[in-house]
């Protein structure tokens, strides 16, 4: 036991020493922050998504998102301590859950009153935590089937990176290999340090990106700023047109992050949606 603490001390210490992990830190809190101020801005929007049929509701608002920035701060802790098979593993969490929120949202949107199906009900299961067998698969074909999602996909490649990131988080998740297990505790050199710190990095930004992008093509009233509220709230009338305002926070994500993804991908949300881009 004090073999295996004294292992542990040793190589949080030199991961700590790492000339790159203050800034890999600071990044997955930059993600971390995101997701905070956006859970913020939604209760303060007043933005929920609810579906009522016969008997059954569901509601939800911020919950998912919530979770997903506790799962980022459990990332920073893991990554400190060279935990990094499970690092991964919670990437597939956050992934699983970010696209959770899209599809309910997504499900909200195409809801017709009366008629309901597979999807609604996983809806409402959810609410009840019910819900089964829903996969990462289903709820892409899902939203593909939304024509700006589909666009966005196959116009900015994304498809090909995100699949890769996939089927890698998947080997961690299921132990795939030696490899997928080592990475918890085996000590590495410096530049293996740097390559992983570069991977853990690439692949939160990307599948944050993503989300991002997905949300705005579903439903774009989430990232208006809260000028059009403040107003109300302070009982004058709102600047003209002010709920098409996008928060600043989220100007700087896509200007920071989004575009990374393809450098026409702004342009693009810029056409199909009606909010003030910069």
């Amino acid at each position: 036991m004090k073999y295996y603490k004294d292992s542990l001390k040793r190589r949080r210490e030199s991961i700590i020493a790492h000339p790159s992990f203050e800034e890999t830190k600071l990044k997955i809190e930059d993600l971390a922050n995101f997701i905070c101020n956006f859970t913020d801005l939604i209760w303060w929007n007043g933005n929920f998504a609810f579906l009522f049929h016969k008997n059954k509701v569901f509601i939800m608002q911020s919950e998912i998102l919530d979770s997903t920035y506790s799962t980022l701060l459990s990332i920073r802790q893991l990554v400190e301590i060279g935990h990094f098979s499970d690092v991964n593993v919670l990437m597939r969490k956050l992934r699983d859950d970010l696209f959770l929120f899209l599809y309910l949202l997504e499900v909200v949107n195409r809801y017709r009153l009366g008629h309901e199906t597979v999807h609604e009900r996983n809806a409402f299961k959810w609410m009840e935590n019910k819900l089964e067998n829903l996969t990462i698969s289903d709820i892409l074909i899902y939203l593909i089937k939304n024509e700006s999602i589909n666009k966005a996909i196959i116009k900015h490649n994304l498809r090909k990176a995100w699949d890769n990131i996939g089927k890698n988080l998947n080997n961690f998740v299921h132990g795939n290999g030696i490899m997928y297990a080592q990475l918890n505790y085996a000590n590495y050199d410096y530049k293996t340090i740097e390559k992983i710190f570069n991977d853990i990095t690439f692949k939160l930004s990307y599948i944050v990106s993503v989300f991002v992008v997905l949300l705005i093509l579903i439903k774009p009233s989430l990232i208006s700023s809260s000028d059009y509220v403040d107003a109300l709230e302070l009982g004058i009338q709102p600047a003209r047109d002010s709920q098409y305002n996008i928060a600043p926070f989220i100007q700087e994500f896509i200007d920071n992050y989004v575009i990374k993804l393809h450098p026409d991908i702004k342009n693009f949300l810029k056409d199909r949606v009606y909010m003030r881009f910069d």
